[in-house]
């Protein structure tokens, strides 16, 4: 199954049914390539992947009762406002520092193994 921006309400739905927010990482990304590239990675290594293309789908998907181990944030979003959920921020932007707030920064073109390394050091503080 091929996953992108456009497909994933329908995605969302399906999935939330029978998943813990364990080991759910919501992922907002506008491109659908890296969409597709986070999606499958995390879901590789037994983690759910819901991705949102904005700020007003996060919003809606943390309404709807979803609870998220970490989020992985494009830097060109907007700010992320709900401080309980551990943070990753993905950026192409060459002048930043390694952290924005607290909030780790990955930058693109990255290392998956990088990413996911940070997905699981979230696992272990949640325990």
């Amino acid at each position: 199954m091929e996953l992108s921006v456009l497909s994933l309400p329908a995605y969302m739905a399906k999935e939330k049914q029978h998943t813990s927010s364990a080991r759910r990482v919501l992922i907002v990304e506008e491109h659908p390539s890296i969409v597709n590239l986070l999606y499958w990675a995390l879901k590789l290594e037994g983690y759910e992947a819901i991705a949102t293309p904005g700020k007003d789908w996060i919003d809606q998907t943390i309404v709807s009762g979803n609870d998220f181990l970490a989020i992985l944030l494009d830097l060109s979003r907007e700010a992320w406002s709900n401080r309980d959920t551990p943070l990753v921020v993905l950026t192409t932007t060459p002048n930043t520092d390694r952290h924005i707030d607290g909030y780790p920064i990955i930058r693109k073109p990255f290392h998956i193994h990088e990413l996911l390394s940070k997905v699981e050091s979230f696992t272990s503080q949640s325990r």
